[in-house]
């Protein structure tokens, strides 16, 4: 009680006890289907293509570091080759939630999932 008194108040205890029960909440939301995928190269958008496509795609992407295999089928996509070192792109599997997504550091690739088209920034006023 003597760390509580002199140091906390019971306001403080309030305020880290919601954002403890938000975070717990925040991990155990079930996360929604995506329906698109992004594939960014050095930053930059490179395709959008659609989740939901019953057909199997085959995407040949041109990393840093060489080409990568990227499959889009049944809702999940996935790097099946890729010429970077430690293949953790491909370790990272399937993916099909809403903001997950597959990076390939070595090749500067991130694949990402989300609910709806992005839209471009048009400006930004202060």
């Amino acid at each position: 009680h003597v760390f509580v008194n002199k140091f906390l108040t019971a306001g403080d205890l309030i305020i880290i006890l919601l954002i403890l029960i938000a975070g717990l909440v925040s991990l155990y939301y079930p996360r929604q289907n995506g329906s698109i995928v992004y594939i960014k190269v050095n930053g930059e958008i490179k395709g959008v293509y659609n989740l939901n496509n019953k057909n199997k795609q085959t995407i040949t992407i041109a990393g840093k570091k060489g080409t990568m295999k990227v499959e889009i089928q049944e809702g999940r996509v996935w790097v099946s080759e890729s010429s970077c070192p430690n293949k953790l792109c491909i370790k990272m599997g399937k993916i099909h939630k809403n903001g997950e997504m597959i990076v390939c550091v070595p090749n500067r690739v991130i694949i990402s999932v989300k609910n709806k088209e992005e839209k471009e920034v048009d400006a930004i006023t202060m």
